[in-house]
């Protein structure tokens, strides 16, 4: 079996200790249920499935189901008090095809909804050559999880009168509630608000990368916002031409990261950087080195009204697949990371901290 790995993310932002267990418990468990996909199911038809995006979908979903995640069940609630979620995943096999849903309501699993997108387009034209959708959002998205049949798996609100209060948590409706009071008394937010969107990309065995994301959006959102989570060449990216491979997926303040166009920066980056050098001298282009200068204040600049960056990218990078460099680097206070690989014997799960926050934190690992 060829080298495969599978990360995750609990966001960049700021985690609390307290709650520093929970996340490496559920992001260990995401990565274990992905690692056994990844080496016990083998066999896809090459035409419906792909292995990469089955990994990281699942893994994804086991994060959207815990309500201290900012993804699914327990997502951020927008000022009217309800759930609406965002997410996407890319298959590089599939040329870099992806599907997404944008400020959905009464979806467990967005994620799952996004992949069934993606693989509805693979099917080929609908019914009068009619062109089938990339991406869904809003009531639309709701009504297609309903009712199509590739979709009955996904937990999903039966009716109208569920909506409101599908997917709100006791503990995001009392965030939501302390965040009311404060703002009704123009009190700023303070840093104790993670940017929690979960994400998770893979490399598997056969070689093929996929990348995804899943986010509630930011705490206090007008209704109708939509973040990265669901933009294309923002939240996620997957690409793979000939022996390049490279897959990342960010975290952050929605807003900064498709202004800068993080995700298909970085792939553009390392992709010219490897086309431009001889087989022998590309091992000299390294994953930390693209990170620290995509997040860099001169080549991702602040968006006029925000006094800074708010940005995590997870990522992994592989060339000739002679080996695969696993990296995440954030401009907050932290970072949630896991993977499991074929290198591993157990999931490694750990909150990332910056100590100045005047700089790019970076990590770096060999699989």
């Amino acid at each position: 079996m060829n080298k495969w790995v599978i990360a995750v993310h609990c966001g960049a932002g700021y985690h609390s200790p307290r709650n520093v267990s929970k996340h490496n418990e559920i992001m260990s468990t995401a990565c274990r249920a992905a690692a056994k996909l990844l080496t016990e199911k083998k066999h896809y038809d090459a035409c419906t499935k792909d292995l990469s995006v089955e990994a990281v979908s699942l893994a994804i979903s086991i994060l959207e189901d815990c309500d201290f995640t900012n993804a699914g069940l327990g997502s951020n609630l927008t000022l009217k008090g309800s759930v609406e979620c965002d997410a996407s995943i890319v298959s590089g096999l599939f040329q870099g095809l992806f599907g997404s849903v944008g400020g959905v309501m009464g979806v467990q699993n967005p994620i799952h909804l996004a992949k069934e997108i993606l693989y509805d387009v693979r099917r080929g034209m609908g019914a009068l050559g009619r062109v089938k959708p990339l991406m869904l959002v809003g009531r639309g998205a709701w009504e297609y999880c309903l009712t199509q049949p590739h979709c009955g798996y996904i937990p999903v609100a039966k009716s109208e009168a569920q909506l409101e209060g599908y997917l709100v948590s006791d503990r995001a409706k009392r965030i939501w509630q302390n965040h009311m009071n404060r703002l009704k008394k123009v009190q700023n937010l303070d840093e104790d608000v993670a940017y929690d969107t979960v994400g998770a990309i893979c490399m598997d065995p056969f070689g093929n990368v996929c990348a995804g994301v899943s986010s509630g959006g930011i705490s206090l959102k007008h209704e109708g916002r939509v973040g990265q989570a669901a933009i294309y060449g923002t939240g996620c990216w997957a690409e793979q031409k000939n022996n390049f491979r490279f897959a990342c997926s960010c975290t952050g303040v929605g807003e900064d990261i498709m202004y800068n166009r993080i995700s298909e920066r970085c792939s553009q980056y390392l992709y010219s950087a490897s086309d431009n050098e001889s087989d022998e001298e590309s091992e000299g282009v390294y994953l930390d080195t693209c990170l620290s200068q995509v997040l860099s204040v001169e080549e991702s600049p602040l968006l006029p009204d925000h006094s800074s960056r708010n940005v995590g990218i997870l990522a992994l990078h592989a060339y000739d697949s002679k080996s695969i460099e696993l990296a995440w680097g954030y401009t907050t206070r932290s970072m949630a990371i896991g993977y499991m690989s074929s290198s591993t014997r157990e999931a490694i799960s750990f909150v990332s901290n910056n100590n100045s926050l005047l700089n790019t934190q970076v990590g770096v690992t060999s699989i």
